[in-house]
């Protein structure tokens, strides 16, 4: 089951809080392990609080999380630690290597790699972090993707498109863009194959 909630300034927040076993390609050790991800644990509206009371898990952990293929991993508690510790800015020191990771994710050969380096990118803006940089490598890769599924029955949620165009809206938001460079990027999506 996929949800997304919107919080209250943030981009969307993607959760997978009940994954059927066959979707769990490794089994998560111990410490990697989140309440919300158990058959019987707390649907998708408590993972917020969870993730600030128990979520605590390593940067490199996150990061490398962040572009597991397996989205209990990447979608169930990677992202949400990270957004979390952006927004609350627990990571607030550590922006240049979430960054750096991200933009090179962009360039990763794995498509769940590339697709959630716009998010993290986007809570980095709504958290301060202005690099002209990241947006150029997103006005970049984001038309260039040629992997526009939103579901992939291994991988679980994609979604190119829509996390490019989250990161695009916060760009713009917090004037690290001009509306018309966010338009151009856009249209050249809207006319690109894929």
């Amino acid at each position: 089951q996929h949800t997304a909630t919107v919080t209250r300034a943030g981009p969307t927040r993607h959760t997978q809080a009940r994954l059927p076993a066959a979707h769990s390609r490794t089994a998560l050790p111990q410490q990697f392990s989140c309440p919300s991800s158990a058959p019987d644990g707390p649907g998708p509206q408590a993972l917020p609080s969870l993730a600030s009371r128990f979520m605590t898990h390593p940067l490199d952990a996150l990061l490398a999380g962040m572009a597991s293929p397996d989205p209990a991993v990447r979608d169930g508690w990677a992202y949400q630690e990270l957004a979390e510790g952006i927004e609350s800015g627990r990571l607030a020191a550590h922006h240049h290597t979430i960054r750096s990771t991200a933009l090179a994710n962009l360039r990763s050969t794995e498509v769940q790699a590339r697709t959630f380096a716009p998010l993290i990118l986007a809570w980095l803006l709504e958290a301060g972090d202005r690099d002209r940089n990241a947006f150029d490598a997103v006005a970049r890769w984001y038309p260039q993707e040629q992997d526009t599924r939103g579901y992939d029955s291994e991988l679980g949620w994609l979604h190119a498109v829509a996390h490019g165009a989250d990161y695009l809206g916060a760009a713009a938001r917090v004037g690290l863009a001009q509306p018309a460079d966010v338009l151009d990027v856009l249209a050249a999506r809207l006319l690109a194959p894929g």
